[in-house]
């Protein structure tokens, strides 16, 4: 039998486990796209990954405690595919039809300016499932043999390796569903707030025309000096298979609608 200290240790150190898998996934998924919506002014930049961190963290927390209090593979292997899914869930939800729900409550006013996309989300959920599911199969069968290690080992860093191994995986996981689900939409909104920025900065009749049409000054015509004012910017609708993105740019009172294209500012007009 194993003293009640050892059995309580190991649950801590599922918990630990679970923890730096959930907080990894949060902060490649999430954290990354957060901060660099941020930077670009987008509209509740930060409202994805404070959502989906506390359910991944919850989540995978869970699972990594429920291994080593039951010890019990099937169990295991549930409580980790659960934890996937239900972030691989909200990978997809989120941005795309949940991102209108997730307006009418942070900011009412806006919710109606999106429109979601037509593309049947249970796909993208399938795909998003099979990465999460993928690292949460391998996060979960090494959990037992590596905490169970670090249990009885006298080594003041024995949590060290079993904690980055759960984090790399998820780190892993984590940035290629970032890339699947978030770049294509985030990299537009940073197209457009740097053309937007390069044009507040710069008076247009100087710059060479070389560097003009790489920054996609000419898209801005419509807005005038409407660049030089505070903005806030968000997906007003996108289409998936061709990768066409349109973006509100609001500047107070003043509206612009641009299109994007692989992630390149085409045109923007002035809309009520």
């Amino acid at each position: 039998m194993q003293s009640n200290l050892i059995l309580s240790e190991k649950r801590k150190f599922g918990w630990l486990y679970g923890l730096s898998a959930g907080v990894a996934l949060a902060l490649a998924l999430w954290g990354k796209d957060a901060f660099l919506l941020w930077q670009a002014r987008a509209v509740l930049a930060w409202v994805r990954f404070l959502i989906g961190g506390l359910v991944s963290v919850a989540a995978f927390g869970g699972a990594g405690w429920l291994t080593m209090r039951y010890e019990n593979v099937f169990l295991t292997i549930s409580a980790w595919l659960t934890a996937a899914f239900a972030s691989a869930c909200l990978a997809v939800w989120m941005p795309f039809d949940g991102w209108r729900f997730l307006l009418s409550i942070f900011a009412p006013a806006l919710a109606g300016r999106f429109t979601p996309p037509t593309e049947n989300s249970m796909l993208l959920v399938g795909v998003a499932a099979l990465f999460f599911g993928i690292g949460a199969a391998l996060a979960g069968i090494l959990e037992y043999p590596l905490l169970e290690q670090a249990a009885f080992s006298s080594a003041s860093g024995r949590m060290t390796a079993p904690l980055l191994v759960a984090a790399i995986v998820f780190l892993v996981v984590g940035s290629l569903a970032d890339g699947a689900f978030h770049a294509k939409t985030r990299d537009s909104i940073l197209s457009l707030d740097r053309a937007i920025q390069f044009a507040a900065d710069h008076d247009l009749s100087t710059v060479d025309k070389a560097t003009a049409r790489a920054m996609r000054v000419s898209a801005l015509t419509a807005a005038g000096d409407l660049v030089k004012s505070p903005r806030r910017l968000m997906i007003a609708s996108l289409d998936l298979p061709t990768e066409q993105v349109q973006i509100w740019a609001n500047f107070g009172d003043d509206w612009l609608l641009c299109d994007a294209v692989a992630a390149q500012v085409v045109n923007c007009r002035l809309v009520p």
